[in-house]
């Protein structure tokens, strides 16, 4: 039997469902449906720049920030992004493989903890960089899936 509210945990039958409900999976059901959820990043911790300049990253690398989906992409569908930061006291860079999206996000802002607990997992040239899905929603704010992260041959780049 599974748990009916995660989908994850699997019981033997009834009885060890209602007994290890009561001893703790009530509230690592939850956890896990918040972490399933992802990460919603405001754009209000999005740094811009002016319209039609450039920023420079520490690789050199020259580009214009764009929050908005993926090309080819419908509101709601998941995508895949890099994600990548120096350490965590920087901005973590953010962008799909055309550069349709790609923006740096504020160490600030909500969510930016919950990607860099998984940047910190992986190490990379000049810092740390991971991948993971990520949607745009109706009224263009990106939510990101950390629970999706992985290193770049999982996905399809």
């Amino acid at each position: 039997k599974i748990c009916s509210n995660c989908k994850v945990t699997f019981y033997c039958n009834r009885t060890c469902q209602v007994q290890h409900w009561k001893q703790g999976h009530k509230q690592e059901c939850q956890e896990i449906l918040a972490k399933a959820a992802g990460v919603k990043l405001s754009s209000e911790y999005v740094e811009h720049t002016i319209a039609g300049s450039t920023k420079r990253l520490i690789s050199g690398q020259s580009f214009v920030d764009r929050y908005q989906k993926s090309d080819g992409v419908k509101v709601g569908d998941k995508f895949v992004v890099s994600a990548q930061a120096y350490n965590n006291n920087v901005p973590v860079f953010i962008r799909d493989q055309s550069g349709t999206c790609q923006f740096q996000y504020k160490i600030t802002g909500p969510g930016y903890s919950e990607i860099w607990k998984e940047l910190e997992q992986e190490t990379a040239f000049c810092g740390r960089k991971t991948f993971m899905k990520a949607s745009f929603d109706e009224a263009g704010e990106c939510t990101m899936y950390p629970s999706t992260a992985c290193v770049k041959n999982k996905y399809k780049w």
